[in-house]
């Protein structure tokens, strides 16, 4: 089958579709991050505790999940937050990270 590489989603996954302004807002407003591949969706996790404070916008709110899903997560949980976070553009979040975990 041809198409974009999409990532393996299991049932009961818990993920995060990262979302930016379309450049042509006329058929939608919103659309995902990157195109294809392992990066369409962060995984996260259910449990834990609330963060402490509101997040101030869409980066921190990941940022939350990211070093929620680092710090508390299973191994298992911790290898797919990593392998995400190994992609390029994830590079820009390393010092905002570090300081949530």
């Amino acid at each position: 089958m041809s198409g974009p590489a999409l990532p393996l989603i299991a049932q009961g996954a818990v993920l995060i579709l990262p979302l930016k302004l379309n450049p042509d807002p006329r058929h939608l407003p919103w659309r995902l991050v990157m195109d294809r591949g392992t990066g369409l969706v962060i995984p996260a996790i259910t449990q834990g505790p609330e963060p402490t404070a509101t997040p101030n916008n869409g980066q921190d709110f990941i940022l939350d999940e990211i070093a929620s899903a680092l710090s508390r997560g299973t191994s298992r949980q911790v290898l797919t937050e990593s392998s995400y976070l190994s992609m390029e553009t994830t590079q820009l979040f390393s010092p905002q990270l570090m300081q949530l975990l």
